[in-house]
């Protein structure tokens, strides 16, 4: 952490305590940040499946980068798409790392947004019907889709012929891939994409024209509005690179910004 970070967060607590002054959520509960620098320690919760072991990816760049803003330790905490709510709601984590902002986030408030995820469709190498993306739009083609992130409905626009089925898990849409009951597998995570070339069955599609989904950020219990006012101003720092020491975090992160 540089010697101006304990500085700059004073100020933005100080200013933030400031805005609310009145507030009753303020006085009914402390924020989330005051646990954090109290007991050292930043919980971080990521749908495991997404961020597996060996492929650090931007979610965890930026996570352990808050972290080192912060004064305090990184830790990751698996989570899943059906229970990443109420880990942060019960206090089993401060913050949520990759949170899709499709709409239908009850229980959160969602900070400014860090990423985009872009498209992937992954298929057999072995299969030689389907070399292209358009190979996967016809109506014998099934085609796979992680439910509960928004990406169904941008997939059945993307592949209208294709048969289009959701399932609770990419490690379902692996094991259904690579035994040839379905075709294809649709993600918008690269680090997954990269687990899967590494075990030389699969190959990646790309649509002809690039494909963009939800911006992603992190989401903060829904009460806390000084947590999410210094989430807001890291993400801002970050990606405008006004701290040297951001330069890794920039790098990762700024192509694929998404701007409101």
């Amino acid at each position: 952490m540089s010697v101006s970070q304990p500085y700059r967060f004073v100020c933005l607590l100080t200013l933030a305590f400031i805005w609310l002054a009145g507030s009753p959520s303020v006085v009914a509960a402390n924020s989330r940040l005051e646990t954090i620098l109290a007991k050292g320690v930043l919980r971080v919760c990521m749908v495991s499946e997404y961020h597996r072991a060996g492929h650090p990816d931007r979610d965890v760049v930026l996570s352990r980068a808050l972290a080192a803003d912060l004064g305090v330790e990184f830790r990751h905490e698996d989570s899943s798409l059906s229970s990443l709510r109420q880990d942060i709601r019960s206090g089993r984590c401060d913050i949520a790392a990759g949170v899709a902002m499709n709409g239908g986030e009850p229980g959160f408030q969602l900070s400014n947004p860090y990423r985009t995820g872009q498209v992937y469709a992954i298929a057999r190498t072995l299969d030689p019907g389907i070399g292209s993306w358009s190979d996967l739009d016809s109506q014998d083609r099934v085609v796979l889709v992680q439910a509960g992130d928004g990406l169904p409905a941008l997939v059945r626009e993307a592949l209208p012929h294709a048969r289009i089925l959701e399932i609770d898990s990419s490690h379902r849409g692996d094991h259904e891939v690579r035994a040839g009951r379905a075709d294809a597998f649709i993600v918008d995570d690269e680090p997954l994409v990269g687990t899967m070339h590494e075990a030389g069955w699969a190959r990646t599609l790309r649509p002809l024209m690039p494909m963009a989904t939800f911006p992603y950020a992190f989401g903060v219990p829904a009460d806390d509005a000084v947590w999410l006012a210094y989430i807001n101003t890291f993400v801002r720092s970050a990606l405008a690179g006004d701290d040297p020491e951001n330069v890794p975090v920039r790098k990762r992160v700024s192509r694929d910004v998404a701007r409101r």
